[in-house]
């Protein structure tokens, strides 16, 4: 069902304030968007639905070592279909994103790694995002 003319203004001020509001957000909803492996996730499931088989088999028999077994291959064959690597709309894997080079932190010098908690690196993140907001 198409949109009605009003709908149609509506969504395209919504996506202009999008643009204008986050580009970087808005960047993310162009083009097409990666697919998982098939092949893998399909692998995934059947090695999953043997596991739940095998496992109905070893309840029947009362092999404990069989339902152990069973449960490792649904374990890994969920873990097969869910780790499936993204790939491009033209089914090659694409490259996982790795942060590019660093710019300096603007209190000067470049940034030294150091054993700090994971909130106090969560803060220094969001306090250098919010720099950016305002163009410091």
């Amino acid at each position: 069902m198409p949109l009605s003319e009003h709908e149609q203004r509506m969504l395209d001020d919504l996506e202009r304030r999008l643009h204008a509001d986050d580009p970087t957000f808005a960047r993310g909803f162009e083009g097409p968007r990666p697919t998982r492996d098939r092949r893998r996730q399909l692998l995934g499931l059947i090695a999953l639905l043997a596991g739940l088989a095998l496992l109905i088999l070893a309840v029947e028999l009362s092999a404990v070592w069989l339902g152990v077994l069973a449960f490792v291959l649904m374990l890994g064959g969920g873990l097969i279909a869910v780790t499936a690597p993204e790939m491009d709309p033209d089914h090659h894997r694409t490259a996982p994103q790795t942060a590019g080079p660093r710019a300096p932190h603007p209190a000067g010098g470049a940034q030294r790694p150091t054993n700090r908690g994971f909130v106090q690196r969560m803060e220094q993140r969001w306090e250098r995002r919010t720099e950016d907001d305002r163009g410091l």
